[in-house]
């Protein structure tokens, strides 16, 4: 099986992206269905469901984990700068399946670390795999406090440090890490289910993705950086053009009452969000806003941010426009970008994301 090679990347460069994204079987455990890897999967726990008490305080939950820390690490955002692959890396090389658990447009994952179990918000949003505080004591990890950094998130800073890891895995999926960030900053339970951390773009983007929400699975496939590849549905779909990567996350083209803008797609957070400058030029003014419903969110320092929820007349991604769009208006941390694209969007769909070939396909909502 010939190996992904990128002409312009630094040899260096190319062989630390090739220890998540070129995995060969051997780095994998069992994972059922596929004749060279044999076995039991781990199935996600059953949670029970969740009821929201009152509209305002679901929305601000649906919201927060839009507003957990940011952290950079070079792996995924190595892709961004390898050219074309040489002859023979578009063939599409499956990795691992996977079941996931959507609950309030959010995904859960199953996670073993040094073979204890734990439940990972999938976030392409987080530029870090980050487990929290409690999930490293309860996981009962080591703690490496020497170097210490800040995350901004909405809401304010918060500080990370580093628990080394002897064994990792994504679902049956084992991967040669051997550290992950702890975040100060706390994950509330969710619909049920109590989140140990972020499965960050640093694991998810090294990879190309088949995220298929209805059937709650998630399949993974060695990243093809070429141009031409489509995702393997006999389905009809959408397809975004001008997707790039920035700062380790996907970014991809919003339209927003016929002004242009910028998004980063983020599977972590659970609405999406757009920025008061961007509202502006889709046409929305103070006078409008300050007319609008207020409320607030926590991010993670546990401040609490508010925000305005508006109604928009369209709302274009890649080929699909969608009428009457109600979205939260916010200031959002840093970056250059001029919304988020959340998990309101991804509901009830089966999404592709590829970094390697800056692309992003997607179904219609399943009815």
């Amino acid at each position: 099986m010939p190996a992904c090679r990128f002409a312009p990347c630094h040899e260096a460069i190319v062989a630390r992206f090739h220890r998540l994204a070129d995995l060969s079987p051997r780095h994998a455990r069992a994972c059922p269905g596929h004749p060279s890897w044999h076995g039991a999967a781990v199935n996600a726990r059953d949670k029970p469901a969740h009821t929201e008490a009152q509209a305002g305080r679901g929305l601000s939950r649906r919201l927060l984990l839009a507003a957990l820390p940011f952290t950079a690490l070079p792996i995924a955002g190595l892709l961004s700068a390898c050219g074309e692959s040489s002859e023979g890396s578009c063939k599409l090389i499956w990795r691992a399946d996977l079941p996931i658990e959507p609950r309030e447009n959010l995904i859960f994952v199953g996670a073993t670390f040094n073979g204890q179990p734990a439940t990972m918000v999938m976030d392409t949003g987080a530029e870090r795999t980050t487990l929290t505080e409690t999930a490293v004591t309860r996981l009962r990890l080591r703690r490496d406090l020497r170097h210490l950094t800040n995350s901004v998130g909405i809401g304010g800073t918060s500080a990370s440090y580093q628990a080394p890891l002897d064994d990792f895995a994504v679902g049956v999926f084992r991967l040669p890490v051997n550290s992950v960030t702890v975040g100060t900053f706390p994950i509330p339970e969710i619909a049920g289910i109590q989140g140990d951390g972020l499965l960050g773009a640093d694991i998810l983007l090294a990879f190309d993705l088949d995220i298929d929400l209805p059937g709650r699975r998630l399949t993974i496939y060695r990243a093809r950086p070429c141009a031409a590849s489509r995702p393997p549905w006999s389905v009809p779909y959408f397809s975004v053009e001008g997707v790039a990567m920035r700062r380790d996350r996907l970014v991809m083209p919003l339209t927003i009452n016929g002004a242009d803008g910028r998004a980063v797609l983020d599977t972590g957070a659970q609405r999406s969000v757009i920025r008061p400058e961007f509202a502006a030029r889709a046409g929305v003014t103070q006078a409008m806003l300050d007319a609008d419903p207020s409320r607030t969110m926590r991010g993670a320092s546990r401040e609490e941010v508010s925000f305005r929820l508006h109604r928009f007349d369209t709302m274009r991604i890649g080929t699909e426009t969608a009428h009457g769009v109600v979205l939260p208006v916010a200031r959002l941390p840093g970056g250059e970008e001029d919304a988020l694209i959340g998990g309101d969007f991804m509901h009830g769909r089966r999404i592709w994301l590829s970094a390697a070939s800056h692309q992003v396909f997607f179904t219609a909502v399943a009815s």
